[in-house]
């Protein structure tokens, strides 16, 4: 009987080359693939390249806010809105998802069905992260192909200093031993990397700024007649939310319409807005029912990993109804520090979704879109509408740098959100830039795409 491997010989001729990239050897995926068949990619699955569209909220009998995309509550929809813009970017219409924790024979399969497998690594070059997911051990044993490595981006805090540990160094240099370049999401994360010597880096900022697939688009006129601030969720970081809390009071003074716009951590606004938008009646807990032969039923927790909670025949279903006017005393208390025009719009006028293209959409609408939430600033921006970045972490900061946007230092209590104060004109500029620098990569990694 034929093995796999002679199967695929004969089936398949894509051509996988050997390119030399800053002193280095490594694999690419070359545009030469059979005729009328585009790349098969590999990626792993908390960045799954889907439609962002699911026909039901629940995967399988379970909690109904679980999301197919997004997971469990709290949501956010950044990680999604990049790897839609990624799946929008590239010419492919084929590829695998793989779980990291996967038997060896599933990495076998991609290896051998697979042209290379895309890392999505936002907000991960941080210590410790590599080392413990990623390490060097993995990724020799376990991956083949060629790596291509996107949106790799650091998470530190204003003051803190950046570095590494020694297994993720280790890790790191592993990784971009097998791509021809890696891209990362500004000069801090490059400079990062070149000081443990891994420089076959491209600078080009986050794939989701390119969402337009336009190299011409323009950000448009600025205003206040419809502004938007991304809320962040400063979890360990209370002091930085009094400083939020302080920005937003401020802009909803000069703003003729604020959009609190909630698409992180908070998970009470999230279910507030649920709630008050009648997205749904609320969460709802499920058991599996066994009834045996002449005996008792037996009730087991869907949330068991032990069960295959997948082949059931009957459940046992609990709807915990949201309690809208308790929702709104949570929020009007977290938020009492704001003035009342404020308050009032984080109350009615505040946004969530459960897709991405709602996000895409209620930015889009925007006079000018303001605030902490990275991607929920970028989803504005790569759409034309402009962004003020409130700087509160060394991952916003360095991509407003990169950007030329307009930005401030959310600690900054002199700001006046004077529209005159800020110039959106080198946007313009250094979104061509970075457009040109995202199809080198692309072309240098051997990536067929629509840019």
């Amino acid at each position: 009987m034929p093995t796999t491997s002679s199967i695929r010989r004969k089936t398949r001729t894509v051509q996988l080359g050997l390119q030399r990239a800053v002193g280095r050897v490594a694999e690419s995926v070359k545009a030469e693939t059979p005729k009328g068949r585009k790349p098969r990619l590999a990626i792993f699955n908390r960045h799954s390249l889907l439609d962002g569209k699911p026909v039901a909220y629940a995967k399988r009998p379970g909690q109904a806010e679980t999301h197919p995309f997004l997971g469990a509550p709290p949501f956010n929809v950044g990680d999604n809105f990049v790897s839609l813009a990624i799946a929008r970017i590239l010419d492919v219409d084929e590829f695998c998802v793989l779980k990291h924790d996967a038997p060896e024979r599933y990495f076998d399969y991609v290896n051998e069905n697979c042209d290379a497998i895309i890392f999505v690594a936002q907000n991960c070059l941080f210590p410790g992260f590599f080392g413990k997911y990623l390490p060097a051990r993995f990724i020799e044993k376990r991956i083949k192909i060629p790596i291509i490595f996107m949106s790799l981006g650091l998470q530190f805090g204003l003051d803190e200093k950046t570095h590494l540990e020694e297994a993720d160094v280790d890790s790191l240099k592993a990784l971009h031993d097998r791509c021809v370049s890696s891209q990362v999401r500004g000069d801090q994360s490059a400079e990062l990397l070149n000081r443990y010597g891994i420089d076959n880096t491209r600078v080009v900022g986050c794939p989701s700024l390119f969402w337009s697939l336009d190299r011409k688009m323009k950000i448009s006129k600025p205003s206040l007649d419809r502004v938007g601030w991304t809320i962040t969720n400063m979890g360990a970081r209370p002091e930085l939310d009094a400083f939020q809390t302080r920005a937003i009071g401020e802009l909803s003074r000069k703003s003729k319409k604020l959009i609190p716009i909630c698409q992180g951590g908070e998970v009470v606004m999230q279910r507030y807005i649920t709630a008050r938008d009648t997205l749904s009646i609320g969460a709802r807990t499920d058991h599996r029912i066994d009834i045996p032969v002449r005996q008792d039923p037996v009730f087991h927790d869907m949330n068991d990993k032990t069960l295959e909670n997948d082949d059931w025949k009957l459940l046992d279903c609990k709807i915990d109804q949201y309690d809208t006017a308790h929702l709104r005393a949570q929020i009007d208390q977290i938020y009492a520090e704001l003035p009342s025009k404020a308050r009032k719009a984080i109350l009615d006028d505040s946004f969530f979704a459960l897709e991405t293209h709602e996000f895409l959409r209620n930015a889009k609408s925007l006079t000018l879109m303001a605030g902490t939430r990275l991607h929920g600033n970028i989803m504005a921006l790569s759409q034309g509408v402009p962004v003020l970045f409130a700087n509160h972490d060394r991952r916003v900061q360095e991509m407003a740098n990169l950007f030329q946007a307009p930005a401030f230092d959310i600690r900054d209590t002199g700001r006046t959100f004077r529209l005159n104060d800020y110039d959106w004109d080198p946007v313009n500029k250094q979104y061509r830039v970075l457009y040109d620098r995202m199809v080198g990569f692309l072309d240098e990694n051997g990536l067929a795409h629509h840019l």
